[in-house]
């Protein structure tokens, strides 16, 4: 929820998690101001994760890496591809399109100052034919940052595809689990 009962619990729900989780924590939803992350931050997130905020408040952007670091901002980009076959930039839950194509929305986030790249294909998300490999690189080729590559994967062989395409330094999946 996007009330403020909705973000209390939100930041209750990650403190918990923290508590028992011995690995590094990346918390993103709806976090659109220097408030939202600074909370995240001081209950426990190690890194946050931006979509929205790379096209519609990049000065947000600036001021997070600015203030955590880089390793500590993740970007986020949901794509899909157009009616050319080239794959474009969605944001707000893939319900908006920021007409930016994906070479340049990565080129973008990265020179916000992003740490990492999460890249999700809007297109496979959940249907199990694999990562959309020609995205994953295209987005490799157009920056240094790591990227995790997700929306596609089903078993372990299409994880392993993923990491063994050479584009992508992890691979993410939730259909598995």
């Amino acid at each position: 929820s996007r009330s403020l009962e909705g973000w209390e619990y939100f930041i209750r729900t990650v403190q918990k998690l923290v508590e028992s989780c011995f690995m590094p924590v990346a918390v993103g939803g709806c976090i659109r101001s220097a408030e939202h992350a600074r909370a995240l931050f001081e209950n426990g997130a190690d890194k946050v994760v931006l979509n929205a905020p790379f096209f519609s408040a990049p000065n947000l952007v600036e001021d997070l890496v600015s203030s955590y670091g880089s390793q500590s901002i993740v970007a986020s980009l949901d794509f899909r591809r157009d009616e050319t076959d080239s794959p474009r930039i969605f944001i707000n839950a893939g319900r908006e399109d920021t007409n930016v194509e994906l070479s340049a929305g990565v080129a973008h986030v990265a020179s916000l100052g992003a740490g990492e790249l999460y890249l999700t294909s809007i297109e496979r998300d959940g249907t199990g034919m694999g990562y959309d490999l020609p995205a994953i690189q295209l987005a490799h080729e157009s920056c240094d940052l790591p990227i995790i590559a997700a929306g596609g994967a089903d078993t372990i062989d299409r994880l392993a595809e993923g990491i063994c395409s050479g584009f992508a330094s992890a691979v993410s999946t939730a259909h598995l689990f």
